[in-house]
């Protein structure tokens, strides 16, 4: 008996001599290979459809699954939330004019791999909220622009602006939804060049008008009471664009075609794309040639003609919110 107290004494003095393993929040299970980005694109709400369970996704290491969800909500890995309503929708629901989308999708990590805990996620090229549940399951969270309102049908109140024009749905929303105005109470404007300020606030306000990244203004010509005040620092701070020297931005300067789908490439992730470059004027050695080649992918853009993509053209209104509703889906 004394032989056998003897050995757990020693084997407890053993222990406690010996140091406690600590494990960081971000490290996996030996030989899982963490990830550190997911995708996935979805169908837009419209007002009277069913909502889309069928999201398309890549990415090594990852599915889409909303694994023990109530089935009457989820579907595929995909949930939809009415944000006006703030409610779940079932899916046997449709999308009500007026409403507030949020889209929710499920990834889920394959054996031998783990979510790293500052993982990325975009949806339809935006980057999305990031709840992490675990190292093997994460939610993309997204939520779309406001459906138009069957009640309060959207009005054109331009004389430029006719329902034949390729810009008019997207002039209609971009006004809508308070990205633009017109340049006055019955004009759009729908040839007049965009401006770097504009091109900035459009794009700050298309993706929800977040706040800038802490850092100063370093621009003479940016004055704190300017409506893009905001829109340029987010810029600047989101690496979108950078000033025309240190200490100027020149908002009153136009936007070539070139810069504008450059700034919507990187504020979507710098996603590169496989497909072949049809255009003489953009070359694999230029700045905005990943964002042409993108741009073009996603039905963005396209080419001034079969072989020509204008990059150095000046970008018009018309043109920069046709781009920009063409980028969240419509």
């Amino acid at each position: 008996m004394k032989k056998t107290l003897c050995v757990i004494l020693c084997l407890v003095m053993v222990l406690g001599l010996m140091p406690m393993a600590t494990f960081a929040a971000t490290d996996h299970l030996q030989g899982e290979q963490g990830i550190g980005f997911a995708f996935a694109d979805i169908a837009s709400p419209a007002a009277g459809e069913k909502p889309s369970y069928d999201a398309n996704y890549g990415g090594r290491g990852y599915i889409l699954d909303s694994g023990n969800n109530n089935a009457s909500y989820y579907k595929n890995g995909v949930g939809w939330y009415d944000v006006t309503e703030e409610k779940n929708v079932p899916t046997s629901g449709v999308f009500e004019a007026g409403h507030e989308y949020k889209v929710m999708i499920f990834f889920s990590a394959e054996e031998g791999y783990a979510f790293n805990a500052d993982v990325s996620i975009q949806i339809n090229g935006i980057d999305a909220t990031v709840d992490y549940i675990s190292e093997t399951i994460v939610v993309g969270e997204l939520t779309f622009p406001r459906l138009p309102s069957e009640e309060l049908p959207i009005k054109n109140p331009f004389s430029d602006v006719t329902e034949s024009d390729y810009f008019y749905d997207a002039v209609l929303w971009a006004v809508d939804n308070d990205i633009t105005t017109g340049t006055g109470p019955i004009t759009f404007s729908p040839n007049a060049n965009c401006t770097r300020a504009q091109a900035v606030t459009f794009l700050w306000r298309t993706t929800g008008c977040p706040e800038p990244a802490a850092i100063d203004n370093p621009f003479t010509d940016v004055d704190p009471s300017a409506y893009y005040y905001k829109a340029v620092l987010w810029a600047v701070g989101s690496d979108i664009t950078t000033g025309t020297s240190a200490t100027t931005f020149s908002p009153d300067a136009s936007c070539t075609r070139a810069q504008i789908v450059t700034f919507i490439w990187r504020a979507s992730g710098q996603q590169e794309v496989s497909s072949g470059n049809p255009f003489a004027d953009v070359n694999s050695g230029d700045y905005y040639y990943n964002a042409v080649l993108w741009a073009v992918d996603r039905g963005i853009t396209t080419g001034l003609s079969a072989t020509s993509f204008g990059p150095d053209a000046i970008c018009t209104r018309a043109q920069i919110v046709t781009f920009l509703y063409r980028f969240i889906g419509g």
